[in-house]
């Protein structure tokens, strides 16, 4: 199986929060609930602050591999890579 990247990111900056990166074998999709379980960085904020955009595996691996720093549009929920 083959699992895109999942980008949690604050509503308010766009900054990224958590990039889960790509998954492949035998892995399993998690609900976003299980991540703010899992993940303190999630678990300690409040849930209306922050969002989340899943990628589809492969997306923008060029684009990740030359650059270090991104961010989200929080209206259109884009990639900003600089």
């Amino acid at each position: 199986m083959q699992i895109g990247r999942r980008i949690y990111y604050d509503n308010a900056s766009g900054e990224v929060i958590l990039d889960k990166g790509e998954m492949e074998g035998d892995v399993l999709q998690t609900t976003d609930m299980q991540d703010i379980f899992s993940f303190p960085v999630l678990s300690e904020r409040d849930r209306d602050s922050f969002d989340y955009i899943n990628l589809e595996f492969g997306a923008f691996s060029d684009q990740f591999k030359e650059h270090k720093s991104y961010k989200v549009n929080v209206k259109s929920k884009q990639i900003i890579f600089s």
